[in-house]
Formats: structure tokens, sequence, C-alpha cells
């Protein structure tokens, strides 16, 4: 693909992820986002997402994250169970929860409504875990997720939509 190939596709997208399921915010809004590194101007936010089963993971009272709600998922681990709020701006790792839980342990990534495990999206490039599923949009189509690792502390994820990857995240120390 040539270089005006890409560049025009990258803006194909640009225009549907600001009226589809992702957002760009202003540039006022971008002046606020300090802890994200900003590509091309695109900040990618997950407005809503949704279990397998279709219950909400973004609600809007989720603690937020540089004005944005959070996304819930609840993680059993080490014999603890407890509800972990994630930052849904891609890139971002702040989370609230998860106190005590040392990294690089396997955890079960579950719903909090429903309690049942997120399905399998694909094996993480870290080697132990696996990216776990959370759909995009409530009719919970294939071709509209976002995946995270179920290892603690592995920060590997990635957004998809129109099955096309938007952003993906890959700490290099593995």
């Amino acid at each position: 693909m040539s270089t005006s190939e890409t560049r025009e596709r990258g803006k194909d997208a640009r225009k549907h992820v600001q009226t589809n399921r992702l957002r760009q915010p202003s540039r006022e809004r971008l002046a606020t986002v300090d802890k994200v590194s900003v590509v091309d101007d695109l900040l990618i936010v997950m407005t809503q997402a949704f279990c397998h089963h279709g219950h909400p993971l973004v609600t809007p009272d989720n603690p937020r994250f540089d004005g944005f709600p959070g996304v819930r998922v609840r993680v059993k681990a080490l014999g603890a169970v407890q509800d972990v709020i994630l930052s849904p701006i891609h890139g971002h790792h702040d989370r609230r929860g998860g106190e005590g839980l040392p990294d690089h342990v396997k955890c079960e990534v579950r719903c909090p409504t429903c309690s049942e495990s997120l399905p399998v999206y694909n094996d993480c490039p870290c080697g132990v875990g696996q990216l776990r599923t959370i759909f995009l949009t409530p009719e919970r189509a294939d071709a509209h997720v976002a995946a995270i690792c179920d290892v603690w502390g592995c920060h590997r994820s990635r957004v998809m939509d129109e099955f096309e990857i938007l952003s993906e995240f890959v700490d290099l120390e593995a």
C-alpha cells in the first residue's frame, strides 16, 4: 500500500472512530490528557463496552479517568475476587482496585454483573496470558472488540473496529 493510500485510509479510520463506538476528543480536551501518548492527534477512548451477554462494563457511575468513565471488570486471583476499573483510554495503564496483586499473576477476568469469564480473543504476545474479549457494541459483534491480557501487570491490548486494528499496545519490556 502506498503512503498516500495509507494516509487516506487513516483519515477514513479517524472519521469512523469519531462517529462510531470510539471517540476522538476535541483539541481542547487533548490538552488536558497528560498521561497518554497522542499519535496524529488521535486518542482512542472506549465510550461503551459489554461482556458477551451484553452487560455494560462502562457506566456513568464508574470512576473516571481524565473525565471518561472507566471499564469495570471482576478479577479473581490468588483466592480473592474484586472489581477493578480500567482506564478506557487506550495506552493509559491506570486502574482502580487490585491493590496487593503482584505483577505477572494470571487472573480470571469476568463480567461484574454475571460473573462469567470474558471469552478468549487470542493468546497474548507476553507468552503467559490470553487476551480477553470486551465487546464495543451491545450487539457483541466480533468486528468491534477490545482485548486485554489476563495477566496482572501486562499492558498488552488492542482495539479493533470493522475487523481492523485501530490501535495496539505492545510493551517491549516483556
